[in-house]
């Protein structure tokens, strides 16, 4: 559903952002790939490496997707749930 509230408050940043805590493991992980990142970068020539970009933008793409959809039917289903508890009282 396009121009939703849900979309709304998924894409704006309400200043939630600096008050969640990712924690050491994704720091870790960050930056594990983006170390990896690096030695592929340095291990290509300009062709590979033209490719290589176009597969990491696709794939954080995908992956942005995938978390926008993600986000929009856990907070469906936490809704539906708030409104089922409310219900039953």
């Amino acid at each position: 559903m396009k121009n939703s509230l849900i979309d709304f408050i998924f894409s704006t940043d309400c200043g939630m952002i600096e008050k969640i805590e990712l924690g050491e493991e994704c720091g870790n992980l960050s930056a594990n790939a983006l170390d990896f990142y690096q030695k592929m970068k340095e291990l290509l020539n300009k062709e590979q490496n033209e490719l290589f970009e176009k597969f990491v933008n696709a794939n954080m793409q995908y992956e942005g997707r995938c978390e926008e959809i993600y986000f929009n039917e856990g907070f469906k289903a936490g809704f539906r749930i708030a409104v089922e508890c409310l219900y039953d009282c």
